[in-house]
């Protein structure tokens, strides 16, 4: 075979008389009698995709220099396999083949085992990680998606991602963090409950830890349980005990970080083994939450005037549509939650950024709430002064710093 006329030989550059080297990845590969099969076998394993979309543009180019007759110089065409057409465009000749379509392209290659599954896999990882339902798999829209990406793959039912995918996922995530939790010598411990949106209550385990193999701090968390039980504190007890039996670090657990609950508080101090350290982020918010009683009316004006933006879609557009004709930037107003740390500082600095349209928007809209320079002074005052307890408790929610140091 020519070397110059094959198109194999576009993607390689010749070494000697036996070698190519891969214009892909510079890899040398053997061609032994001048054949170039183990040239193409090493395009379709290693490079297919750069292979078949520069294949596809040379037919491309054919195909349209045979559409434009006057511009090209057709030969004669042979009795064998591949079929040369010489095209000549200004003055100047190249060579173009076109070669024996072979019948691999008209059927479908059924999808290796190991690479099915391993995209099953990564489908449970983003299911999981990204709160993705199951129902996503019955999705038409989606299934067309996966489809178009790759024919040979099919997707796995609700059924095989509930009771066989991700139970595996769990079972290998847990393996890792057992191999993990095994390089620590000593380990902290965190812990809060919560209550969900359908009044269900959970507790929630962290353990922190320096590997002691590559000396970096690790966190893990063992588990969001659900907890049916009173929140006694010998309940609290047993139950974080349990939790470090199933784990296997029961020796391992010294330090134990809570909020200042007593119940948490009196079933860590019930073990001996562990020490106490209540969470200095939950004590400066406590702070931050004590100083609010001295501005209790000004924090009540703002609040119900946020609720009302909240609630009311007109009066959001009309805020809206002020902060573009005044030329500010377009901010939603945000709502302080008594549960999460600075959000009322974070209401009144929005409040005091959007000043002028909020105040010009409460007096169209008609609001029996109106907000004075003397509130706007004193919501300054309250944001320059706890402006240091917002950037020490995020400071202190760093996952990768020792914040006890």
């Amino acid at each position: 075979m020519d070397k110059k006329k094959c198109e194999t030989w576009n993607n390689f550059e010749v070494v000697d008389g036996e070698k190519a080297k891969c214009n892909f990845c510079s890899n040398t590969i053997s061609y032994k009698g001048g054949s170039t099969a183990n040239l193409t076998r090493y395009l379709k394993r290693k490079h297919i995709v750069q292979y078949e979309a520069r294949k596809k543009r040379s037919i491309e180019i054919l195909e349209k220099n045979i559409d434009e007759p006057d511009n090209v110089s057709v030969s004669e065409p042979s009795h064998s396999n591949l079929t040369t057409i010489t095209p000549i465009i200004k003055n100047k000749t190249a060579s173009v083949t076109k070669t024996q379509v072979s019948i691999d392209a008209y059927t479908s290659r059924p999808m290796p085992i190991s690479k099915s599954k391993k995209i099953d896999e990564q489908l449970g990882i983003m299911m999981a990680k990204e709160y993705q339902p199951f129902s996503l798999v019955e999705n038409k829209e989606f299934k067309k998606f996966v489809s178009l990406l790759n024919p040979s793959y099919s997707l796995p039912s609700r059924k095989t991602i509930t009771y066989n995918i991700l139970p595996q996922l769990l079972e290998n995530t847990r393996e890792k963090v057992k191999r993990s939790l095994d390089n620590a010598s000593y380990i902290a411990m965190s812990t809060d409950g919560w209550t969900s949106v359908n009044n269900e209550s959970y507790v929630a385990v962290t353990v922190h830890f320096i590997d002691t193999e590559l000396c970096v701090l690790k966190s893990h968390l063992l588990g969001c349980y659900y907890f049916e039980l009173s929140h006694t504190a010998i309940n609290l007890s047993t139950f974080l005990n349990n939790c470090f039996e199933e784990w296997s670090i029961v020796n391992k657990v010294k330090i134990a970080i809570s909020d200042n609950a007593s119940n948490i508080t009196a079933a860590i101090s019930s073990n001996k083994n562990w020490k106490h350290i209540p969470c200095l982020a939950h004590s400066i918010n406590l702070i931050a939450q004590c100083g609010l009683e001295e501005i209790k009316e000004i924090h009540k004006k703002v609040k119900k005037i946020v609720e009302h933006f909240k609630r009311s879609s007109q009066a959001a557009a009309k805020l809206k549509n002020t902060q573009i004709q005044m030329n500010y930037p377009v901010l939603k107003l945000k709502q302080d939650v008594i549960t999460r740390w600075n959000s009322t500082y974070d209401m009144f600095n929005r409040c005091l950024e959007t000043k002028d349209p909020l105040v010009s928007t409460l007096a169209m809209i008609g609001n029996t709430e109106m907000l004075t320079a003397s509130n706007f002074n004193l919501m300054d005052y309250y944001c320059k002064l706890f402006k240091p307890f917002k950037e020490v408790t995020i400071e202190l929610s760093s996952e990768k710093g020792v914040s006890i140091s």
